[in-house]
């Protein structure tokens, strides 16, 4: 299975921020990435399977599943990259 980088840094941050309220205008704003890139990448990474989705209040939030490459993703992009919200 091929991770990207992108991949990898959503599923690290999805998995290290404490709210489960992670929609994508928060996603970009973190990781300081395009807004388009990382729609389209999430979409993707729902077609895998490795994201939920879930709408409260009319707004799209992520959730990581179990299915999710967390180890493959902490490879990718090593220890020194990992940041907590």
């Amino acid at each position: 299975m091929w991770l990207k980088n992108s991949e990898a840094r959503i599923i690290i941050f999805l998995q290290n921020t404490r709210s489960n309220l992670h929609g994508t205008t928060h996603i970009v704003h973190k990781l300081n990435m395009d807004y388009r890139y990382v729609s389209r990448t999430l979409t993707q990474m729902l077609m895998k399977k490795w994201l939920t989705n879930r709408t409260y209040d009319r707004q799209l939030y992520w959730n990581l599943t179990i299915t999710a490459p967390l180890n493959m993703a902490l490879k990718k992009l090593g220890d020194d990259k990992l940041e907590k919200d």
